[in-house]
């Protein structure tokens, strides 16, 4: 049982001034209300319980009516869509503890100053309580993004545990039905291995040829697409070998494949990546969202390292249909009966996040929750292909 004192309440609400705590982190909504997750919108409602539904739109075009008697009907239409896959929505927590020295510290001085609040120590509370929500909802919107290119890139959510370490989904992934092409192999392979150089190509690898076949082939199901591949691999591709002949072929037409090659190396990204889309017949976007998870090092070290991983896959390219991809589905948070925490939400109600404080320790915790998932509903215009190691 915690026992909430009413002196550090007193300090909070100092901090807080005229508002409270949802006040407080209202304040970042300029800063952390709009998502990265581009095709991807909150669902209008809620969800009570923890299922996501994936319902697949059907297709916005128009097609061919039936033929039939004179008496007889037409076969509906339908323009709901269909179930095709169902599952359990993973939460996404996290706590910060703020430091109990500084926090010990304020307290002891509230006394000394019989129970009055100077300038000082609200500017450090503030300062305190400020960088550990903003750190809070800024790793919240950093796992929807992370769901969102990971699923365009591989057609599945994972949570492996280079980006999640401990986890219990680990090497465990939510697949929606995104079409697979079969992954290069051996010598079709872009590059054989993850460093990228002319002596690694494969030997019948043809990046433009991949990119061609599957624009063609996504257009059985929808005329009009584009590619996503991460600046990673985007940048690696423009010095490969087939590729630098391509641009030289292009850019000035006539020459030798040798001379292609020569010339091609000069011509600048920008106009690079005009000259690959008009060859292939569809516009290519850069992503470049990273992710920072927490890694535990030597123990001596005291403290944690950063590293800054891809979340949209450096190994493949995707394909999708412009528009609406799908929606976040989120699960409605439940307030427990505590009288004495303080409680706010984010993302129009769908964050929660908790204030506690622990009299016997000092310490004041801040957690954070949020129930949702990404779900497609055009997973049948949606691709992916491993092109590299």
């Amino acid at each position: 049982m915690r026992n909430y004192s009413a002196s550090y309440y007193k300090l909070l609400d100092v901090v807080f001034g005229d508002g409270d705590f949802q006040g407080f982190v209202d304040n970042f909504d300029e800063k952390y209300s709009k998502i990265d997750t581009t095709g991807f919108e909150w669902a209008e409602d809620m969800l009570v319980g923890f299922s996501y539904s994936q319902i697949e739109a059907i297709m916005n075009v128009p097609v061919l009516p039936d033929v039939v008697d004179k008496g007889s009907r037409g076969t509906p239409m339908d323009f709901q869509g269909f179930e095709v896959n169902r599952g359990e929505i993973p939460r996404f927590a996290r706590s910060f503890t703020l430091n109990e020295k500084v926090i010990r510290e304020q307290l002891i001085m509230m006394d000394r100053l019989k129970g009055r609040v100077d300038q000082k120590m609200r500017d450090s509370m503030f300062n305190l309580l400020y960088g550990s929500v903003d750190l809070l909802i800024g790793g919240m919107n950093s796992a929807l993004t992370y769901q969102r290119d990971r699923l365009v890139s591989t057609g599945k959510i994972d949570f492996p545990k280079e980006f999640f370490g401990q986890h219990p989904l680990n090497d465990l992934g939510i697949s929606f039905k995104i079409k697979e092409f079969d992954a290069n192999k051996t010598e079709t392979l872009w590059w054989k291995n993850d460093e990228h150089i002319p002596a690694n190509e494969g030997k019948n690898a043809d990046p433009i040829k991949d990119l061609r076949n599957i624009r063609k082939e996504m257009e059985r199901y929808n005329p009009t697409g584009f590619f996503e591949i991460s600046k990673d691999l985007f940048e690696d591709l423009l010095s490969h070998t087939k590729i630098i002949q391509t641009l030289g072929s292009v850019r000035f037409p006539g020459i030798s494949d040798e001379l292609a090659l020569r010339q091609g190396a000069y011509i600048l990204d920008d106009e690079a990546k005009s000259i690959i889309e008009r060859v292939i017949g569809a516009r290519i976007v850069i992503r470049d969202t990273k992710s920072t998870p927490l890694r535990a090092i030597a123990k001596e070290d005291n403290f944690g390292k950063k590293e800054l991983l891809n979340n949209f896959a450096p190994t493949n390219v995707a394909y999708l249909p412009y528009g609406k991809l799908g929606e976040i589905q989120a699960s409605q948070p439940v307030v427990m009966g505590d009288p004495a925490a303080k409680i706010a939400t984010f993302h129009d109600g769908r964050t929660q996040l908790l204030q506690t404080f622990d009299e016997r320790q000092r310490n004041q915790t801040l957690d954070i929750e949020l129930t949702a998932l990404l779900v497609p509903s055009v997973s049948q215009q949606m691709a992916v292909k491993t092109v590299t190691k």
